[in-house]
């Protein structure tokens, strides 16, 4: 005679598919179109307190209190896909699955947000921006400029021959390091609204652009 056995299985939290909607949606960047001084998309705050809270789950009792997210990203990738190019040695899961580390930490996140902002509506989870302060050696002073998880110099060149090479960038706060260029910090806006300058990349692209120019030489001994 079989016995059978009656087990409970935890049902899902109804919160989980709302969630995972929202950062699927999400297009990653962590902008402020209305200046409010809030990211404009609740997925920031989802995204940036998982990532603290599943790095520490799964990391924090094989390397410490102190481990840094930023410092595991690359272990963290490599537990995530199926076949990683280098695979870990060391076992960070203990007994959990990678999936049942995610998604419990994802719950925890949702239970903390909800707190923090007094709400379980995912539309109210905005989170205050964080800034870059910048800190000009000398004279002149540089406006804070929101950290938006992008570098402060970026730069993409399409490579071809003739008109097939161009290039285009941005380097904030501006190309001059002097506080008496105009072009100290004349590319902050640029930066924060995602845009972009062309790159003068020959001769040619720099006629009628070309602004001043200095000739350096050496005395004669």
């Amino acid at each position: 005679m079989i016995e059978a056995r009656k087990i409970r299985v935890k049902p899902p939290d109804a919160r989980l598919p709302q969630v995972l909607a929202l950062l699927s949606g999400w297009d990653w960047l962590q902008l402020d179109g209305d200046n409010d001084e809030l990211y404009d998309s609740p997925a920031v705050a989802v995204f940036n307190t998982w990532w603290q809270i599943a790095t520490k789950r799964i990391f924090e009792d094989d390397l410490g209190a102190t481990v840094e997210p930023i410092i595991v990203a690359n272990l963290a990738y490599r537990l995530m896909v199926a076949s990683p190019a280098v695979p870990l040695l060391h076992d960070y899961l203990g007994n959990e699955s990678i999936g049942e580390a995610l998604t419990a930490s994802l719950i925890s996140t949702m239970d903390s947000l909800q707190v923090q902002f007094g709400s379980a509506n995912l539309a109210d989870w905005h989170q205050p921006i964080a800034t870059i302060k910048w800190t000009p050696l000398g004279l002149g002073t540089v406006p804070d400029t929101i950290w938006m998880n992008r570098g402060t110099y970026i730069q993409f060149v399409h490579l071809g021959k003739g008109p097939k090479l161009y290039g285009r960038n941005v380097v904030a706060p501006g190309q001059s390091g002097s506080p008496f260029s105009l072009h100290f910090s004349d590319q902050l806006e640029l930066y924060k609204t995602w845009t972009y300058k062309p790159m003068r990349l020959n001769r040619q692209d720099l006629q009628g652009h070309i602004e001043s120019s200095l000739t350096l030489y050496a005395e004669p001994k």
